[in-house]
Order: C-alpha cells, then structure tokens, then sequence
C-alpha cells in the first residue's frame, strides 16, 4: 500500500540517532514479512495516493534537525548567484540505480528521524500470489538487478499506486529473490552515506528525471533533457549538454570517469571530449588543476552501486572522492552532489510529482525518488530539504550560479540548490567532517569487478562488449589503484586474507 507523503515538521526537533551497533526495536530484519490478503483484501488500494500534479516550482521549507545541526528552514530566499557566491567548483557524483527509501527511508523507521520522508514499516507491496510483501531490513550487499526500463518503471508506478515493484521484480527474475525490492538499508550498511546525511544537508524530494532507465535520466543530469528518448540509446539531435554551454562561456570544465564514461556511448564522437579518466580528478586536487564544474561517472563494471554491484565498493568510492576534496586546497570553495541516476527498481512510498517540460506529459511525469545528498562548507549541517528537485537541478544550479542562459524550459523550471546553503556560513567556510572509515575486505568484494557491467548498451556502443579478460584485468587494477589511495586518504581500512 503507499503510504501518503507526510508534511513538513516545521520546528520539530529529531529524536537522538541510535549509535552504531545499538540495539533497535523497530522495522523488520534479514526476511521480507509477508500479510496474506487471500480473504478478499485489495492489494491495490490506491485511495491513499498523492496529487501527482503537483510540480517542482514548489518549495516547501525545510525543516529544523538534530542537536547540533543548523536550521533548515529557509526564510531568506537567497537566488543561487547570492548563495553560492564564495562556490567556485560544483561537483556531482552520479551513481546508479537505488531509491531513497532503499537507501535512507530506514533513518525514520529505524533511528526516529522524524523529520525524513522515510518508512515507517507498514509500506507493502502485493505478490500476486495473496500475500503483501512489507518492508524489512536486506543484508544482502549483491541483490539481483531488479527491472527499471520504462515499461516496467511505468507499472511500478501504477499512476501513483507506487505498488508494482514486487510484481515486476518477479516477473522479470523469480519468486525466490522479488521480495528484495522492499528491502532497507541501514547505518551499518552504507555508514558513509548516512555520515553524510547527518553532517550536511539530505535531499528527501530529489527525484529522477523520468520514470525510466539510466541513459534519459543521465540525459537529464548533462542536458536537462533526453530528447525524447525512453532506453539506452543515443538521443540525436544530441541535446546542449551543460558542459557545452561552460565551455562557450569559459568556464572550466570535466567528466571524469572510473572504467567507460557514459558520455562516449550517449554522445558518439562529440563525447570523447572533456572527459578525463579519475585518476586524473585526484592529480587536479592535488596539483590545483581543479575544473569549475566536474562530472564524475563511477565504474560500470563495479563501484557504481547498480546491482548486483557489492554496495562496500560504493561506499568506498563516495568516501574516497569526499576524502580527496576536503583534504585538497578546493574545500572552502566547493559544493559536492552525491545522487543517483535512478531508482532500479526499489521500492519508494512517495509518488512522483510532475514538472514543466516543453515534451509533453510523457516527459513532465518525473521518476522515483532517489539518494541525493549535498555537501560543502557553505551547506546546512545535518539538515533535511524538502525542496522538490531531480537531475536538471545540477544543470539549474551551474546555470544560475555562473550567469548562464538556462538550458531548455525544463531546465528553468526546476529548483537550484540555493536552499541548501546556511547564509551564515557563506563567508564562514566550514571545516569538513570526519567520515568513519569503510572496511573493505578485498577478497569479498573484487570477486565481480570488471566481470559484469551495469551498462551493456554503453559497453556495446564503445566496442567493449563482450567485456574481455583485458579490460576485467584492467578494471581490477583501476579499482584497487582508487582503494588504495582512499587508504592513504584515511578513508578506508583494507582487509587483506
């Protein structure tokens, strides 16, 4: 059943987070609870939806948070030129295929965070088989990759009824594994990414572009647009990306990628320029190269978090890149977007609202929501914004805050991330938080790299499919190059057999 979206909590202040490790006492655990509804309920029941009319321009005020965070209620109404005004890099880490709830729904049901848009353990999907999946905590690291193209998107969505997860994950992969899609992770799952959310500001409204795969919705992120396109195909006319319109202004710019940058498949020929490989990102912190806008891809092959991609991998990657920055000369003049390009097929509560955009209902119907959280020196701490986002956002952002012309019409409807940002600190940089460091037990989590890819159209279109014994070999040397220096970063902890 979905669950309508809860009001903001205006002045409310969070209950203490539960330390990791402690005890809980709420939510399901390890096994998908099941409700039989054989006696006649309807597991379809969509009375409790939300308007999905509603669109982006509104701008609900976020709310007030934990001992020791700032305010989130945005009473000054700063434009983003006036917010980011000391923000010379804007950054974006786009990783794959999780929704918010998947990933930070738990922050409400499990620690009492009550002022997240998250779960509160009724939430359930039908199996079709009499019975109501509900949500519970999942173990495992590597689920099977749950359908996410735009037919099985659509009937997740079911109009708003948000209760086709289940039933697509079984049509498409079995009864033994469709109950994953409603499951939760939890602090010590992902501690990196909810260190984060408690020390900068976590999106609960971001959604995805469209309710579709990974490439439109990428297109959106670069272009605020795919150009119509539905699948994993190159959207011709290639759309303005927003590294077209910096580079016209000036304004510095990089894609920088872990194995195969999405760009050289989503832009044949035209891609390969301003791309750059990661290594190259650390060397430009380091050696004061930095770019004022940068997109980073993560690997395909295996730390982007698609499944059944080990999430450790992903962990590690997210806390590496933050690491590098903080500790760079960039800090104080930074804002870093951690997001993800779609849902994948898990479970979310939240019907997505819809947006302006000049291709038609089609394309003003946006996707799930998804993780996003943001993070810099001038961000509010430990904040949760409500504010409706999705990818044109970090398009909107650049746009506005460097005085360029917006992309397209959705482009200039969406929010900026103007809200995210305390005007107290935009001339008090913040220094960055200390991360708990992410274990990784090597031989555990190299066993898929480079062996299977998220992106087999991308691999095709860039002449690596089949993936090769070269490239897996690559791949691994590329992974465990990134590993090692998240070590020397103090990010992670190595756990060698």
């Amino acid at each position: 059943m979905l669950r309508p979206c809860l009001p903001a909590l205006l002045g409310l202040s969070l209950l203490p987070l539960a330390a990791c490790g402690d005890d809980v006492t709420e939510g399901q655990d390890e096994v998908a609870g099941t409700t039989d509804t054989t006696d006649g309920a309807d597991t379809t029941d969509t009375t409790d939806t939300t308007d999905t009319t509603e669109t982006t321009t509104d701008t609900t005020d976020t709310t007030d948070t934990t001992d020791g965070g700032d305010a989130c209620v945005d009473t000054d109404n700063l434009t983003a030129a006036q917010a980011l005004a000391e923000v010379e890099h804007i950054i974006v880490l786009c990783m794959e295929n999780r929704s918010f709830d998947h990933y930070f729904g738990a922050r409400q049901l499990v620690e009492g965070q009550t002022d997240v848009e998250g779960l509160d353990g009724s939430e359930s999907n039908p199996n079709g088989m009499g019975e109501d999946i509900t949500v519970f905590h999942l173990q495992n690291f590597e689920p099977e990759d749950p359908p996410h193209t735009w037919d099985p998107t659509h009937a997740q969505w079911n109009n708003g009824a948000n209760d086709g997860f289940v039933l697509e994950h079984l049509n498409a992969n079995g009864a033994e594994v469709a109950h994953e899609v409603m499951g939760y992770h939890t602090r010590e799952d992902i501690p990196v990414l909810w260190a984060l959310a408690d020390e900068y500001t976590l999106c609960d409204q971001w959604f995805c572009a469209l309710l579709g795969p990974t490439w439109p919705n990428r297109y959106f992120l670069h272009c605020a647009t795919s150009n119509g396109r539905q699948g994993n195909t190159p959207a011709l006319p290639y759309p303005t990306t927003i590294q077209d319109v910096c580079g016209d202004a000036g304004i510095s710019n990089k894609n920088y990628y872990g194995d195969v940058p999405w760009r050289w498949g989503a832009f044949p020929l035209q891609g390969f320029s301003g791309t750059s490989a990661m290594g190259n990102f650390f060397d430009a912190l380091d050696d004061g190269s930095l770019e004022q806008v940068v997109i980073i891809d993560p690997s395909f092959t295996s730390n982007d978090d698609h499944p059944s991609h080990n999430i450790t991998l992903g962990q590690a990657l997210i806390s590496t890149v933050y690491q590098a920055l903080a500790q760079s000369q960039y800090w104080n003049k930074s804002l870093l977007i951690v997001t993800y390009d779609e849902h994948g097929g898990f479970f979310d509560h939240v019907a997505p609202p819809t947006t302006p955009d000049s291709g038609g209902p089609e394309w003003q119907q946006q996707g799930f929501r998804v993780p996003a959280v943001v993070i810099g020196p001038h961000v509010r701490k430990g904040c949760v914004n409500h504010t409706v986002f999705d990818h044109a956002s970090f398009a909107a952002t650049v746009c506005r805050k460097f005085g360029l012309a917006e992309l397209n019409e959705r482009c200039a409807g969406v929010n900026d991330l103007a809200s995210c940002i305390d005007p107290s600190k935009i001339n008090d940089p913040q220094p960055p938080a200390p991360l708990p460091k992410v274990v990784v037990p090597i031989d555990e989590v190299m066993t898929r790299v480079g062996v299977e890819t998220s992106q087999e159209e991308l691999m095709r279109a860039t002449g690596n499919w089949p993936i090769t014994p070269a490239f897996t070999a690559a791949e691994r040397r590329r992974i465990m190059e990134l590993l090692e220096h998240g070590e020397r970063l103090g990010a992670l902890e190595l756990v060698r057999s």
